[in-house]
């Protein structure tokens, strides 16, 4: 799989095992987005190493990385809903394979305030393999 095709698998996942599920406005990449004054997410596709990891007639290749999946709510909300969100993020990535994704076990990270949101991380190491 090229790395376009695995941040195209890896955010249709995010589109439809959580966007189109909760109605989360979501910047992906660098496409435009504008901030609202409710829970929103942001998508971020973190290539790691890539390496060989068979040989002979047919060669497969490893490209690993982290999906950081960066949730906010304003603060004086309360975070029960931030918290939900992140638990069906946690849910959606958990030792899943999909589009020739897989995924292991993600984690979950309470940032804590910043500026006047609240925020929550969700990260999930993955791996896609490509065959010569």
């Amino acid at each position: 799989m090229t790395s376009t095709e695995i941040k195209r698998a890896i955010r249709r996942r995010f589109r439809d095992q959580v966007q189109n599920v909760r109605q989360v406005p979501t910047q992906f990449g660098d496409h435009p987005f504008d901030r609202p004054d409710a829970v929103w997410a942001r998508v971020t596709i973190i290539f790691g190493e890539s390496t060989q990891v068979s040989r002979g007639q047919t060669k497969r290749f490893r490209d690993t990385g982290l999906v950081m999946i960066e949730l906010f709510d304003p603060i004086n909300d309360g975070d029960a809903e931030l918290s939900e969100l992140a638990d069906l993020v946690c849910e959606a990535f958990r030792a899943v394979q999909s589009e020739g994704v897989t995924y292991a076990t993600p984690r979950y990270e309470e940032m804590g305030r910043r500026d006047s949101e609240w925020q929550i991380n969700v990260v999930c190491p993955f791996y896609a393999d490509t065959v010569d």
